[in-house]
């Protein structure tokens, strides 16, 4: 898997990273997913990404990829695009009454 110098949680690695822990399943699941909504159109692939980024946590596999995947996630930098994906996520069940 390549390491990517991007500011952005990097969506192509993520996949290929979760397929690689087992969770292929879940991050088709998450790939597929109608993220279109009353926000601007930038926000729907950070909908993705704050789903990624909750499933990394949850498993405890973040701080791994970021090693990884996204060495520029390391640091306040990453907390910070992690932060904005959560919200953009939690915007998004709530809009959806999740």
């Amino acid at each position: 898997m390549p390491l990517t110098g991007t500011k952005k949680f990097p969506l192509k690695e993520a996949y290929l990273f979760a397929a690689s822990n087992g969770l292929a399943q879940e991050a088709g699941r998450i790939r597929s997913m109608e993220t279109k909504w009353s926000k601007e159109k930038s926000y729907w692939s950070d909908v993705r990404r704050g789903y990624l980024i909750d499933l990394f946590q949850r498993r405890r596999l973040l701080d791994q990829f970021k090693q990884q995947c996204w060495p520029r996630g390391i640091g306040q930098d990453g907390d910070r695009e992690c932060r904005h994906c959560l919200k953009v996520k939690a915007d998004f069940d709530k809009e959806l009454g999740i």
